[in-house]
């Protein structure tokens, strides 16, 4: 669907931990596929190994959700990301990537939900306008 079409978003940050400056652009996915949901449980399955989510710190919970999303989001990214982020050591890098690759997702759907009550007001007109239309039976002669 031409709707979803990938997103460009950038990022400029200095890293709350390396204190490194962090520049680039990134092509996110604006909507996952059925696909991409289960590679993002299967990679939240890898990062978590065989701890249950509610054993760790709520952290690393958060962390496991965020890489795991982004790796089916980030379709190109800076050479720093490395294949999914999870090498980095600075949270606020991750955190800015994924609020902007959330915040390309969420403009989607509401254009979407604008689209559909736009489309939902012309249906009404029609059907208001056909309720009006008086239908003239023609006279037998």
């Amino acid at each position: 669907m031409a709707v979803f079409k990938p997103k460009n978003i950038t990022v400029t940050l200095t890293g709350d931990v390396s204190k490194e400056t962090f520049r680039g652009d990134f092509l996110v996915k604006t909507m996952l596929s059925h696909n991409d949901q289960f590679l993002v449980a299967r990679k939240k399955r890898e990062l978590l190994g065989d701890n249950k989510i509610s054993d760790l710190p709520l952290v690393l919970q958060q962390k496991s959700l965020i890489i795991s999303e982004l790796s089916a989001r980030v379709l190109q990214a800076p050479s720093w990301w490395g294949s999914d982020g999870s090498e980095l050591i600075d949270n606020n890098v991750l955190v800015a990537v994924f609020e902007a690759a959330i915040e390309a997702e969420d403009e989607v759907m509401k254009k979407l939900q604008g689209d559909g009550q736009e489309a939902k007001r012309d249906l009404e007109k029609i059907v208001e306008n056909a309720s009006r239309t008086e239908v003239v039976v023609p006279e037998k002669r």
